[in-house]
């Protein structure tokens, strides 16, 4: 699954070699993204990982993602494109600013972060679909009908990045030994005053996916 998912794209700065299908920390099976000097400094920090978080990017890809992420001295581990390339924005071994203030003590330095590419929330006007924070206008036709919920709409996931996103979890979960249940793989929403990943995302799925090999 995961060398099928890991595609070359128009970000990749320095392509790493397949480790036969397994991130092994700092020989991972994607690619990095380019990046400028973060103003909060990434430290390396032996450390364990009892958790993952997932987040959504609220823009149009991952190269928004990367300048809004840095822009504010924040940082995310992996990205996932809408077709599901797989992206690695910040080694697995180094802290990335990602869970925001979060209610549970520590969770930068505790935790994996992935940001799934999407627009977020929608908004109906009278003449169509538009998205924060500027009012963009949102086109259907390309990013597909939002999906109500928790009375939102919401940009949808695609298929293609919820398949990367478990098989994903799964090899982080299995290096790092966390356990694949709601209690250590969260959305932003679960740690922080946030709402991501949001109305869209399945997370009955999601679950039952990454909870096949356990």
């Amino acid at each position: 699954m995961l060398e099928r998912i890991l595609k070359t794209c128009a970000l990749v700065l320095v392509p790493l070699a397949l480790a036969s299908g397994v991130y092994a920390d700092e020989r991972e099976t994607c690619h990095r993204v380019p990046k400028r000097v973060h103003r909060k400094v990434i430290r390396q920090a032996p450390r364990t990982i009892d958790y993952l978080i997932i987040h959504c990017t609220e823009g149009p890809s991952a190269q928004s993602a990367i300048g809004a992420l840095q822009d504010r001295g924040l940082s995310i581990h992996y990205i996932i494109e809408r077709d599901g390339r797989v992206l690695k924005e910040t080694p697995e071994g180094k802290v990335a600013y990602h869970a925001g203030n979060s209610r549970i003590s520590n969770m930068n330095a505790r935790s994996i972060g992935i940001e799934l590419v999407n627009w977020g929330e929608v908004y109906k006007k009278k003449n169509g679909y538009y998205v924060t924070p500027k009012l963009i206008k949102y086109n259907p036709e390309k990013y597909g009908d939002p999906v109500s919920g928790r009375n939102k709409l919401w940009a949808p996931y695609t298929k293609e990045q919820m398949e990367s996103l478990a098989a994903l979890t799964i090899d982080i979960c299995q290096r790092n030994k966390i356990p694949t249940d709601r209690k250590h793989v969260l959305g932003h929403e679960d740690v922080a005053d946030k709402q991501d990943p949001g109305a869209a995302f399945n997370w009955p799925w999601y679950i039952k996916e990454i909870t096949k090999t356990s």
